[in-house]
């Protein structure tokens, strides 16, 4: 991880766990099945969302709109997807999937976007699209 992205970490961490920053916060954990799917939409001042999914097939969807805007995705299976869309001042996405077929996408606009992509599996597909002056983006694939 560079020292743009610690720095990211810590204004978006700062920015989210102020009192007087009391938002929206949403949890979501899936384990088992043959299908999960999550679909999360925050529109605030400061939005968190949080999701982990363990089965065959995850599909996972994100959308917040607001200040501060904090997405973190796991995904353990055969098939896993997942969609991140922000749109605020402060952007934070961090996708992390572990399967055979994995594709995840990050768009965000904002004044600081900061996206981070990690894929274990035989086929990994990433897209990152930021629009704003500050953007830090870090796409890693590693086949099994």
């Amino acid at each position: 991880m560079s020292i743009r992205h610690l720095v990211l970490a810590g204004i978006a961490s700062l920015a989210l766990s102020g009192a007087a920053f009391a938002g929206n916060t949403a949890v979501v954990v899936q384990t088992g099945g043959i299908i999960n799917s999550s679909t999360i939409s925050q529109a605030g001042r400061v939005n968190s969302a949080l999701t982990i999914q363990q089965g065959v097939n995850n599909l996972s969807s994100t959308t917040q709109v607001g200040r501060f805007n904090d997405a973190t995705t796991a995904q353990i299976g055969r098939n896993n997807s997942a969609f991140t869309g922000q749109t605020g001042l402060v952007n934070s996405s961090l996708t992390f999937q572990k399967g055979r077929n994995n594709t995840a996408v990050s768009l965000q606009t904002g004044v600081l976007n900061g996206a981070t992509i990690v894929q274990h599996g035989r086929n990994n597909a990433a897209g990152v699209g930021q629009s704003g002056p500050f953007n830090f983006a870090s796409v890693s694939q590693f086949r099994h």
